[in-house]
């Protein structure tokens, strides 16, 4: 700490160790750093290359480093806590493609096949981007994120020759990192990717402030987006339904024990009340399936299997998901086909947002098709939701048949809580100090307690000038998200606070 001679104080920060950035550093100079430093500390020399230099390393390419939280951006960052339900590396799904007849040969000497090695599994064309992807992290799938602890996740680390190449792998890498169970940043860094000002490089130290004026919002998805998770959605209800092995084709001649054809379904991705998309599962062999949805425009609801033949072409998308891997139940990938047609009738419907998805996605034509890769991770289900993250982001999505559809519009909304007259916990932590009693008259901002998460002190203030009815927690008790702390008196509001229900004593 230092101090100037009019009082002001100033702290300068010396770390003599390696920092949080040092897989960048790596990335671009070829350099082990903290092989160095053992070998330094060792008694060791550096190598002769760099003792050649002085030290100066020449960088090549660039690398980003994306640091993966438990952290809620729709809650100004503050940490989450809780279980690891879905946790893959991006490496840990990669699809492999087949090797084809080129990678071998025939020693007619020996009578060897040879080229085995070039003929291992290499990874799909979708999935190029692992080769420049580096994680560090300590944990693994089960894992608790506690209170106690620093939220991060995992470092992640993506390096191209150009920086377009290094973001371009990162919006693979978060694309292919499925993390479900917690709140975490993952969402936020993917719109970062996407952002004009970052993909420019005119990033500077007030860049949040300055995008996100009004704080993170998670953005809506594109058509496509809902589309495939929509369709992801139908073909793991068909699945559940079928109680079979998701590893493993439906059996042949499969009917649900319903009145309901059983591979209809009415899909909506926010909750019950979500925007339906009628969906149509076909499941043939060597895991594909064939799901088939209605286009935005035709209104009535399908009461038959064959969405196609009810509609014709020009009102339905068709989406074949191949390579299907649903390992556990935990995460699931494929490979999401549709034909060049149904994709330019979901731009044409919904062009900005498809284009700023196509933009910053993988993707490759096979003929007349094109293909994308898709990783969800998979959080559980009960009998209509399942707990999906899906292209950055957390949601229940729901899963109908037809006539369970028409039922769900008697269904009322939940009701909101007025939270003007309580005050929750923005996260889970622990309160270390209440500073009022149950009576007292609060000021609008006045702090009335304190709490402690993950080597952070914050203060909770009231949300107005009123009266305290309740104080519900005592200092030391560990709460949750959510967790009412405070309850407050119903107060008329007013601008002065002078002709109210608040009276303060004399």
């Amino acid at each position: 700490m230092l101090c100037d001679e009019q009082q002001n104080f100033y702290f300068l920060e010396m770390n003599t160790r390696l920092q949080v950035e040092h897989p960048i550093t790596e990335a671009i100079s070829g350099q082990d750093l903290v092989e160095h430093m053992l070998y330094i500390a060792a008694g060791r020399a550096l190598p002769d290359g760099l003792m050649e230099t002085g030290g100066f390393l020449q960088p090549k390419g660039h690398a980003i480093e994306s640091r993966v939280y438990a952290e809620d951006p729709l809650r100004n960052f503050l940490p989450s806590t809780g279980l690891l339900l879905s946790y893959k590396e991006p490496k840990e799904v990669v699809l492999n493609s087949e090797p084809s007849f080129d990678d071998f040969s025939f020693d007619l000497a020996s009578g060897s096949l040879a080229g085995l090695d070039a003929a291992a599994p290499k990874a799909h064309p979708l999935d190029a981007a692992a080769e420049y992807t580096r994680v560090d992290s300590g944990i693994v799938e089960g894992f608790e994120i506690s209170m106690h602890y620093d939220p991060m996740i995992s470092k992640l680390i993506t390096y191209g020759e150009t920086r377009d190449d290094a973001i371009k792998h990162m919006n693979w890498a978060l694309a292919n990192y499925p993390i479900a169970g917690l709140r975490h940043n993952m969402a936020f860094l993917m719109d970062v990717m996407k952002n004009k000002t970052f993909q420019g490089g005119l990033t500077s130290t007030d860049f949040i402030p300055h995008e996100y004026p009004e704080g993170f919002q998670t953005p809506e998805f594109s058509l496509l987006e809902d589309f495939m998770a929509a369709g992801v959605t139908a073909y793991m209800s068909t699945r559940k339904a079928s109680k079979a092995d998701p590893s493993q084709p439906l059996p042949s001649g499969f009917v649900m024990p319903s009145d309901e054809p059983e591979s209809t379904s009415v899909i909506t991705l926010n909750g019950l009340k979500g925007h339906p998309i009628y969906t149509s599962v076909k499941d043939d062999l060597m895991l594909s399936s064939t799901v088939e949805m209605l286009i935005p425009g035709a209104d009535a609801m399908p009461d038959d299997d064959d969405i196609t033949a009810l509609y014709g072409d020009e009102h339905t998308c068709t989406l074949r998901l191949k390579n299907i891997t649903w390992e556990h139940g935990a995460v699931f990938s494929c490979i999401v086909s549709m034909d060049v047609d149904t994709l330019k009738r979901l731009k044409d419907a919904d062009e900005a947002r498809v284009m700023k998805f196509l933009e910053n996605t993988t993707f490759q034509t096979e003929g007349d098709d094109v293909e994308f890769k898709l990783v969800a991770g998979y959080g559980g289900a009960s009998d209509l939701k399942t707990q999906l993250y899906i292209f950055g982001r957390e949601m229940d999505v729901c899963s109908f048949t037809p006539r369970e559809y028409e039922y769900n519009s008697f269904i009322l909304k939940e009701k909101e809580i007025d939270v003007s007259k309580i005050l929750q916990a923005p996260m889970p932590g622990k309160i270390i100090s209440i500073d009022v009693a149950a009576g007292d008259v609060v000021q609008d901002g006045q702090r009335v307690a304190i709490m402690e998460a993950m080597k952070m002190q914050t203060p909770l203030v009231a949300p107005k000038r009123t009266v305290v009815k309740a104080v519900n927690v005592g200092v030391g008790d560990t709460v949750k998200v959510d967790e009412v702390l405070l309850t407050f008196e119903d107060t008329d509001d007013d601008d002065d606070g002078t002709n109210g229900d608040v009276q303060e004593a004399a």
